[in-house]
């Protein structure tokens, strides 16, 4: 070893030795110093540091000149005799009773209430771990409990519950995620107390090499992102990212190690093999019997004779099969921080390294990865976006033009290049894209299922009949307000799919055909007709906004199709004649034929009446029915139909009786025995707020949908749902909730609801013509402290909000995406600094109307990486300043609605001329 110019010297300097340390002390060799060309000896060493290190160790210690010389010619200085001071006994001791009395203080701090003897009780736990692994660096043991302890008291500093942080730190595989309570937040200081402790836990796992710890304590900070402040997140994303980072490490340098082993153990087992062949070959013919029994491994014996272990042949695939698994989990929940931390700060940059993680873990065997089922994370151009595609995303499943930021980026290349990967599952061309009905028209995607188009000129009737053609899978269709889509193409479409339907071998199970611009009865209406009266497999029809609707068609088409689970035949307008679409005869046929139906659609269908209605008592398996805007001037609809479908369709879940008057309470004291997900009771004054409480308080377990509008809902409603509801006290699965013009909600019941639904993701508290909420800074801070998931917020024309709730609705509700202001008078100009610091996902803002906003309001919102809707129409004090910011500090925004502003004329041509793709928008003229 210390010969220089030995070649076994040499080998142990450059690869031996490196092996061992990395396996023992994970940060021991510097990334520069892995490879085999580097010499460790002429790495720099701190010799004093290094001395000093072993006169702790030994017990011998050197004089003060001689430590002098030594810090001052560290490289030529050499220990003689003389130099020695003393050499003394040193007292060993096992390591175990440190770690054992570190133990005892760590859960007499978990057990002491007073939070500072706690602290000094798990401190004084810190010093006896710390000297537990002084004496023994390399004690797993030791390293694992000490990192233990450290992640459990990090939890008790965040505020988890005891109970919880023990169950956190037994999950040991990312198939058990770490799910916190959705009203756990932890506020900024707790966070960076505990952020010290995770990060010493970091340190010890890393260097006790313990896979599912590092994989446990990073899958707990990455569910710590959403519950703190984002001016914490910044170390707690850089922490996270060092986890995973090391995770990766770890798995390579394990890997490594496994495939040094398994080399050398398979090429000594080779010349064992070769040995024993020249053997049998030299005694003959006469000693072939004395060869080896059958199934038995020679190379496993050669290696056991060689002084490797036996099994080490056997279990090296193992073992690699094993470091892969947990390097691909590494580099899935690497690309996981990476992709929430691109979201807060909108740089592309940490887009394209979350792809090229999610890249690397698909490689090493991940699957279900979010990324590579869509684009939804890449605001980019075409150029940018085929990078992507090949580097990031090898097995893209899904590609929709509504996720990304930019949808013409969707040109016949990037659909070549998807093409011709042979994976594309779900194809959506919705708006405005870069392709063309010729690049349709010349690609086949075998794999395709589904396909949505929704108001785009790309797709037409050949286009159909060609993915048709070629698409063998394709089960799903939903065609929508396609002005180049006829009857024609749909017939084409039925008759190619539903060929080979009565084998069972491909159809048509879902489709919808929405707001077509040829009416159902013009001749290729009724070719379509026939197709789709031959999709056997057929279970979803939608014909919502079809004009044209003939009683007669649509009775043909229900009594041909028995096997339909969901019908919509809504009308786009409401009738009030009673002239068009479904009436009773349809009705009639329905619930007849259509037996297996669950989910029934007939909005604006006011040709329908009791008659009709009460053929759905016989649908047993309904569990959802629209009859919104289906009451006439005439009572078509009496409260007795609606209460025998509420008493006899036992399994309805979700009713929509908007604007029907005649709903009593009658009608709702059947829902009570009913698993209701979804009520929807606008503009229905008859029902009482009693019967609304108790319905309420009896779905409080299963709603998920509720839309009060303009009705006589109060603030006792919520109040007894909190204190005097028996049967339970939160609703955690409501997400919708929209109580605009409810006269009689005021911040009170606002706070309540809150305390209520903590989950709510889009709230509706909008004033109504003639209807003004009292809705104000208390109710928007109760927003703020309460419903942390909110994504959309409409509050509109309410007068009594002013910067105070904003700043206290940022201050909570950072995962904000829609914000609609419009008509808040009260509204001053700073408040737009707490929108840019404290809800950076904003992508839709309306401030219409609001009078006192100002340039100095909206440059903080224009700076926003993610915004795309800006509404300012209406806002007087707004100048051209503002323009000149859009200009050149809103490169996200699509939308821009402006009017009624101080702005000139040239001013804003220059910036539609600078800005061709922004969608600029005047509804009333300016001052200027």
């Amino acid at each position: 070893i210390s010969d220089e110019e030995s070649t076994s010297s040499d080998y142990f300097w450059r690869v031996e030795v490196k092996r061992k340390l990395l396996k023992k002390f994970i940060h021991g060799i510097l990334p520069h110093e892995e490879g085999s060309e580097y010499d460790l000896r002429n790495a720099p060493i701190d010799m004093p540091l290094l001395m000093r290190r072993v006169q702790q160790l030994t017990g011998v210690k050197l004089t003060k000149e001689a430590m002098g010389e030594l810090e001052k010619r560290p490289d030529s200085f050499k220990v003689v005799l003389p130099d020695i001071q003393k050499i003394s006994v040193r007292l060993k001791h096992m390591n175990i009773i440190s770690m054992a009395e570190g133990t005892a203080l760590a859960i007499k701090a978990k057990r002491d209430l007073q939070k500072s003897q706690s602290e000094r009780l798990f401190r004084l736990a810190m010093s006896k771990f710390e000297s537990s692994i002084r004496a023994t660096p390399d004690h797993e043991r030791a390293l694992n409990q000490y990192g233990e302890q450290l992640v459990l008291h990090g939890c008790r500093v965040c505020g988890l519950s005891d109970l919880l942080a023990a169950r956190i730190v037994q999950v040991t595989s990312l198939s058990s995620d770490v799910v916190l309570p959705n009203t756990f937040h932890v506020n900024g200081k707790a966070l960076e107390q505990a952020i010290e402790y995770f990060r010493k836990a970091h340190e010890k796992f890393s260097m006790a090499q313990n896979y599912a710890y590092v994989e446990m304590l990073g899958a707990l900070l990455l569910s710590l992102f959403t519950k703190c402040w984002w001016s914490s997140r910044e170390a707690l994303y850089k922490l996270t990212r060092r986890c995973f980072r090391e995770m990766s490490r770890l798995a390579h340098i394990n890997r490594c190690i496994c495939h040094d082993s398994g080399c050398y153990a398979s090429h000594r087992a080779k010349l064992r093999r070769a040995k024993k062949q020249e053997k049998t070959e030299g005694v003959g013919a006469g000693s072939e019997g004395a060869s080896a029994p059958k199934g038995r491994d020679d190379s496993v014996t050669d290696a056991s004779k060689s002084g490797i272990p036996a099994d080490s042949v056997t279990d090296v695939k193992f073992v690699c099969r094993t470091v892969a698994k947990k390097s691909a989990a590494g580099f899935l929940f690497w690309g996981h921080v990476l992709r929430m931390q691109a979201r807060r700060t909108g740089e592309y940059g940490l887009y394209r390294s979350a792809g090229q993680k999610y890249h690397s873990a698909v490689l090493g065997g991940a699957t279900h990865v979010p990324v590579l089922r869509g684009l939804t994370d890449l605001p980019c151009d075409e150029a940018a976006t085929l990078v992507d595609l090949r580097e990031c995303s090898p097995t893209l499943e899904e590609l929709d033009s509504r996720q990304l930021f930019h949808p013409m980026v969707v040109t016949s290349g990037l659909l070549r290049y998807v093409a011709a990967s042979g994976l594309l599952r779900r194809l959506g061309l919705v708006g405005p894209v870069g392709v063309r009905p010729c690049d349709l028209l010349k690609v086949e995607l075998p794999h395709l299922e589904e396909l949505e188009a929704d108001g785009t000129v790309a797709v037409t009737n050949d286009v159909l009949g060609h993915l048709a053609q070629t698409c063998v899978r394709l089960g799903v269709v939903t065609v929508t307000n396609c002005p180049n889509v006829t009857w024609r193409g749909i017939c084409a479409l039925c008759e190619e799919l539903g060929a080979d339907s009565k084998q069972g071998e491909r159809g048509l199970t879902r489709l919808r055909l929405r707001g077509m611009g040829e009416p159902l009865s013009s001749p290729g209406g009724a070719q379509a007709v026939d197709a789709m009266m031959r999709q056997a497999l057929l279970k979803e029809l939608d014909l919502s906004g079809c004009g044209g609707k003939h009683p007669i068609q649509l009775v043909r088409i229900v009594t041909s199709l028995p096997r339909l689970e969901r019908l919509d035949l809504s009308e786009l307008e409401r009738d009030p004649a009673g002239q068009r679409g479904a009436n009773d005869d349809v009705l009639r046929a329905i619930g007849t034929e259509m037996k297996n139906l669950v989910c029934l659609s007939l909005r604006n269908c006011t040709a329908i009446s009791d008659e009709g209605l009460n053929y759905l008592v016989n649908c047993k398996k309904l569990a959802s029915l629209d009859l919104s805007d289906c009451f006439r001037l005439g009572d078509n609809i009496t409260p007795h139909s609606l209460s025998r479908i509420a008493r006899y369709c036992n399994n309805l879940s979700g009713v929509n009786f908007a604007r029907l008057s005649v709903l009593n309470v009658d009608t709702v004291k059947f829902l009570y025995g009913h698993s209701v997900t979804e009520i929807d009771f606008s503009s229905c004054r008859r029902v009482p707020d009693k019967a609304l409480r108790e319905l309420l308080g009896r779905s409080t377990a299963t709603l998920e949908k509720l839309i009060l509008r303009k009705t006589q809902v109060r603030d006792e409603t919520f109040g007894f749902l909190i204190d005097g509801n028996q049967f339970g006290k939160r609703a955690d699965k409501l997400t919708v909730v929209d109580l605009s013009g409810c006269k009689d909600i005021t911040d009170d019941g606002i706070m309540r609801l809150a305390l209520w639904a903590p989950n709510i993701r889009k709230l509706n508290i909008s004033s109504t013509k003639g209807m003004q909420m009292r809705v104000g800074d208390r109710g928007l801070s109760s927003v703020g402290s309460c419903l942390y998931a909110l994504r959309e917020l409409h509050a509109q024309r309410c007068g009594w909000i002013t910067r105070q709730g904003i700043h206290s609705l940022s201050e909570g509700c950072h995962g904000l995406r829609v914000l609609n202001l419009e008509g808040c008078m009260c509204i001053t100009k700073d408040f737009g600094a707490s929108l840019f610091d404290g809800c950076p996902l904003l992508e839709t803002i309306n401030l219409a109307s609001c009078r006192y906003v100002t340039d100095e309001t909206l440059e903080p919102l224009c700076r926003m990486r993610l915004l795309r809707t800006l509404n300012i129409e209406g806002c007087r004090r707004v100048t051209s300043a503002l323009f000149q910011r859009i200009e050149t500090q809103a490169p996200s925004l699509e939308h821009f609605t402006f009017g009624t502003n101080k702005v000139r004329q040239d001013v804003v041509e220059h910036v539609m001329k600078m800005r061709p793709a922004l969608h600029m928008e005047s509804r009333v003229p300016n001052l200027v």
